[in-house]
């Protein structure tokens, strides 16, 4: 069995989920500092959540 791993930070507020990303995903934002205009809030993967 494959074994996989979340990690978050929270408080009071809010929840931020960290998610891994292919090299040729992440490494033109940790170059640039910022998401390029390539970049679409509607082509990534939602965090569901599964409940017992």
């Amino acid at each position: 069995m494959r074994t996989r791993e979340t990690r978050a930070a929270y408080d009071h507020d809010s929840l931020t989920a960290y998610q891994a990303s292919s090299p040729p995903t992440a490494a033109p934002p940790q170059n640039h500092g910022h998401f390029l205009p390539r970049f679409s809030r509607t082509n990534t993967t939602r965090i569901k959540p599964s409940f017992p």
